[in-house]
């Protein structure tokens, strides 16, 4: 699995910023986004549709790690198809497949949230 972000970095005006965090693939998939000093969203019931969440951020500059799983379990096939938004603008995606030997696929990608 490979995660793609752009732009890099992600600018957005505070201090309230909308993240949204979702899947439209067959596998069973968690997305976690960490902020230090802000928190952390975690969506892993991606097969219920997208996750939004409005945060609190300082004016300043973070750095982000984003982590996708994708598991292909019980009546979940091998395909993701995984995103994040932030403030109204797709920033990260990772499409594919598990591979066909393995029950799961997984990635992190660090990136900096600039907030104005």
């Amino acid at each position: 699995m490979e995660i793609n972000i752009d732009p890099d970095p992600v600018n957005a005006r505070g201090p309230d910023i909308t993240f949204v965090l979702g899947d439209k693939g067959s596998a069973h998939v968690s997305l976690t986004l960490s902020i230090p000093g802000v928190g952390r969203i975690e969506h892993d019931e991606t097969f219920e549709g997208s996750l939004t969440r409005t945060l609190p951020i300082n004016a300043g500059s973070y750095d982000c790690t984003l982590i996708i799983a994708a598991f292909r379990t019980g009546a979940f096939g091998p395909v993701y198809d995984s995103s994040l938004a932030v403030a109204g603008g797709q920033v990260a995606s990772a499409k594919g497949s598990i591979p066909t030997d393995k029950d799961s696929d997984f990635a992190f990608k660090h990136f900096t949230l600039i907030v104005a």
